[in-house]
């Protein structure tokens, strides 16, 4: 990332909750603090078997940056 960024490793929404704007609510919030705060670029870390998370911050205009890998040893 360029300057001051945030990440947001974790944000989940209860399943009977879905649906109802409230992840948009919370990234909405957070962008709207973290802009307040100077930072000027936000990214979200999600596994690569969460399709539905990937769908939905896509829609909410982010795009993917970079794949990490691993390997236990």
């Amino acid at each position: 990332m360029h300057g001051r960024d945030w990440v947001y490793h974790q944000i989940s929404v209860a399943a009977e909750a879905r649906g109802q704007g409230m992840g948009k609510k919370l990234l909405e919030a957070g962008e709207t603090q973290t802009g307040a705060d100077g930072i000027r670029i936000v990214a979200h870390s999600s596994w690569n078997f969460n399709e539905g998370g990937h769908a939905f911050i896509k829609r909410l205009d982010y795009s993917a940056y970079c794949t990490d890998f691993w390997k236990a040893v």
